[in-house]
């Protein structure tokens, strides 16, 4: 009996996983390597605010060419350039 409500609890948990696993999957942080500025497009664009080394930021996954969509913590959307990103520990 234990192991039937094992399955089913098993059963019930993996029913309520959504179809996209990757879009829940949590998002893995970067680190600002050297000061920069998070602009408001890929290809250059106004400034929307500087950025100092050791702040973190959450790539939204959106890429084109070595820039980097990125989100801060405050919700500021953006691009920066992945050289001077770095994995968060």
């Amino acid at each position: 009996m234990a192991y039937l409500q094992a399955f089913n609890k098993l059963v019930a948990q993996i029913g309520s996983l959504p179809s996209n696993a990757a879009q829940s999957n949590a998002q893995q942080a970067v680190t600002m390597l050297k000061p920069g500025r998070l602009l408001a497009t890929a290809t250059g664009g106004a400034a929307v605010r500087t950025l100092d080394p050791g702040m973190m930021l959450y790539p939204t996954g959106n890429k084109q060419g070595a820039m980097w969509e990125v989100e801060d913590e405050l919700g500021n959307k953006g691009w920066v350039s992945s050289t001077l990103l770095e994995l968060s520990k």
